[in-house]
């Protein structure tokens, strides 16, 4: 993602922290060249996140490109689903497969949508994440105030690294632009 970013002046990025599904005018029609969303939509239920996309596509300009980081169902079972949901937060049945991701946003209307398979890459880097959490348990918990935080590290990397090679949670990097 950052070589979207090319030599764009830092004064002409902002951040905005809202309600981006219930309030289209969070940001102004047509203004943005770029959108990034990265791993909020697997928090998002399935027709919020059609909204959340729509509202993407209304405030970008014309070829204006969306990119974003995000979980996929890579076939999850019922009770990974549940793990996801208690200890993740992501709603039950929520996530997205590849394909459903690449055609969500070409019927909101996105061209040129690319998917890329990040899952190796973020298995990786979830298993040290949980890793050094537990190495350093007494501090991990002193910081986070208890050991949730390892446990949130467990979960995850158990998910994206699955017994019996099922694929379990996919990592997904998304771009689309919106026509010219």
């Amino acid at each position: 993602m950052a070589a979207l970013a090319g030599d764009v002046p830092r004064d002409s990025i902002d951040h905005v922290c809202a309600d981006c599904i219930r309030s289209r005018d969070t940001i102004d029609v047509a203004s943005a060249d770029v959108v990034v969303c990265r791993l909020c939509a697997l928090h998002v239920d399935r027709e919020d996140k059609t909204k959340l996309y729509e509202n993407m596509k209304l405030w970008l300009k014309p070829g204006g490109v969306v990119a974003f980081e995000d979980y996929a169902d890579g076939g999850l079972s019922p009770a990974e689903q549940s793990s996801l949901e208690q200890n993740v937060a992501v709603p039950y049945g929520s996530l997205l497969t590849v394909t459903e991701w690449k055609g969500l946003l070409e019927k909101i209307g996105f061209v040129n949508v690319v998917v890329e398979d990040m899952t190796t890459k973020w298995a990786a880097f979830v298993k040290e994440r949980h890793e050094t959490a537990e190495r350093t348990k007494e501090e991990t918990d002193e910081l986070y105030g208890g050991s949730e935080r390892r446990e949130f590290f467990r979960n995850v990397c158990e998910l994206f690294n699955p017994k019996e090679g099922k694929r379990g949670i996919v990592g997904v990097r998304v771009y689309g632009n919106v026509p010219l």
